[in-house]
């Protein structure tokens, strides 16, 4: 008699279809805790304290100070609120060389200086005499979160954080400066976030792993018994109960 015709083994491609899904989602996983490893958190709402210095300014709401740096002729977005008057009688970052965009311009013979929440910049001469010489403007973008950290809590626009949209401070997007208040810390990494986006990492992982020995273990046994026969002690490979 002749043989008859082998049977090309069968391929088995649910347990790979499970494992490239598991893949997808461990990279999909993995690139949102490097996001949020990398990103700045510069919007993480910061206790404020109280300093009573008029130039100290705090700043309730997403925005950000647009500032000039003379030194290296670039726009930086900060919250650090703590101002002066430079050598060049404008309003500026203290200790550096940032000076507020638009500028405003303080006369030597200022005696006082007010600056209300929609950010209007006052002064008292010594006339006794109350002057305005102009207002801030405070800056915000779409994607905060993607602004390049260039030090000392000063930021860079980037093509992921957008352009920004400035304005004076008021309500939507921009909020209000708080005269005589600080923020208490530079922005700084939320911890509980990264955390809990590590644990779902390892979670994912471990689920990869176990899912490869599924189908490892799977394999090996339609290796040894086929497709359709049964493991000792009458357990199915498919139905994982005992037949009688």
């Amino acid at each position: 008699m002749d043989a008859p015709n082998a049977t090309p083994p069968k391929r088995h491609t649910g347990g790979r279809r499970i494992q490239f899904r598991l893949t997808v989602l461990l990279w999909v996983v993995t690139v949102l805790c490097s996001y949020m490893a990398g990103r700045s958190f510069a919007t993480n709402k910061q206790a404020i304290e109280h300093t009573g210095r008029s130039m100290d300014l705090a700043i309730v709401g997403p925005g950000f100070f647009r500032v000039y740096d003379r030194t290296t002729e670039e726009y930086r977005y900060t919250r650090r609120g703590s101002f002066e008057i430079d050598a060049f009688g404008q309003i500026a970052i203290n200790g550096t060389t940032c000076g507020l965009e638009p500028g405003v311009t303080i006369p030597s013979d200022v005696t006082e200086i007010d600056i209300s929440s929609a950010g209007t910049v006052q002064g008292r001469m010594e006339d006794d005499i109350w002057v305005q010489f102009g207002k801030l403007q405070l800056a915000s973008f779409a994607r905060p979160g993607a602004l390049k950290p260039v030090g000392r809590g000063f930021y860079e626009e980037t093509d992921e954080s957008g352009k920004p949209l400035i304005g004076v401070p008021g309500p939507c997007d921009l909020g209000w400066v708080q005269s005589g208040w600080l923020e208490r810390d530079p922005p700084k990494f939320d911890v509980h976030a990264l955390i809990a986006c590590w644990l779902i990492l390892i979670t994912a992982v471990s689920i990869l792993a176990l899912a490869k020995l599924h189908a490892i273990s799977t394999a090996l046994g339609r290796e040894r018994w086929g497709d359709t026969a049964e493991l000792p002690n009458g357990i199915s490979l498919t139905g994982g109960g005992a037949g009688r």
